[in-house]
């Protein structure tokens, strides 16, 4: 007995079935890939945004304190220094001790910069004067004035004057009516 033999447009169309379902299920296993791929970015993503989200947080909190930092430090410096007392920016000093002619005052070390200055007492006038530092010749200290602004004679109500003081240059007040007024331009 002879075997039948199946024509071969029927085991060419076997044939694509059986190429076509291995290629159907390689397409869906790297479509079950790509899915488990695509679940996992979406996962990062996510985890991504709230971190984007979290930074921004922290972005929004910073610049507030900085803005905050900011302004105080652009609002105008103003304060009021008197001959008799320290106050912030004040440290008494005394020149000469030990001799027969000790000379104790007060000593403004206030921040360098350009002043409009007024006295705001209710009369007479003071000298504001600034130094440099202290000269010692052996024998005997004194103030040294070199490369400062000043002195300036403010009267009690009577307008503003300007002064400036450098880095490390402090501020001394004659003795008696002083209410002087400091505004850095």
């Amino acid at each position: 007995m002879k075997k039948k033999r199946l024509p071969t447009f029927i085991l060419l169309v076997i044939s694509m079935t059986v190429l076509l379902f291995a290629r159907t299920c390689q397409a869906a296993d790297e479509l079950t890939s790509i899915q488990e791929e695509n679940k996992s970015l979406k996962k990062e993503l996510k985890a991504a945004r709230k971190e984007v989200k979290e930074w921004r947080k922290k972005y929004k909190k910073l610049k507030r304190k900085y803005d905050k930092e900011i302004s105080k430090k652009e609002a105008p410096l103003s304060f009021t220094l008197s001959w008799d007392t320290l106050g912030e920016y004040g440290e008494e000093i005394t020149l000469n001790e030990g001799t027969d002619f000790p000379y104790s005052c007060i000593a403004f070390h206030i921040p360098a910069g350009t002043y409009s200055i007024k006295n705001k007492a209710a009369t007479g006038c003071c000298q504001v004067t600034v130094y440099s530092g202290i000269d010692f010749d052996g024998q005997w200290e004194e103030f040294s004035n070199e490369d400062c602004d000043g002195p300036v004679l403010i009267w009690a109500g009577e307008g503003s004057e300007e002064l400036i003081i450098k880095e490390g240059q402090f501020v001394k007040l004659s003795d008696g009516n002083s209410n002087i007024e400091f505004l850095k331009k």
